[in-house]
């Protein structure tokens, strides 16, 4: 069982991880229903190299989007598995 506590008390999560010899297949950001875990982090840019140089992971180049007036610094990655996963960092 693995938690997370997050800035915001309502978007915490619990999940269970469950190893299967089952082959998934790719999920894309564009496929019905939830695709990708998001993650809230304080500094993207260390966060990303930090799972660059331990995972070896392709990302994309942060990019920044300004949704609601909330100005988002975001990066892609592909997981371990090929699973889309987007680190989020808001900007001040």
């Amino acid at each position: 069982m693995l938690f997370r506590s997050s800035p915001i008390q309502s978007w915490s999560f619990e999940f269970m991880l469950v190893q299967t010899s089952e082959k998934s297949k790719q999920s894309n950001l564009d496929d019905s229903g939830f695709t990708c875990l998001a993650l809230l982090c304080t500094d993207l840019e260390t966060h990303l190299l930090e799972y660059r140089q331990s995972y070896d992971l392709k990302s994309t180049c942060p990019f920044e989007i300004t949704p609601h007036n909330k100005r988002l610094k975001i990066t892609l990655i592909r997981g371990i598995n090929q699973e889309p996963i987007e680190l989020i960092e808001m900007q001040r």
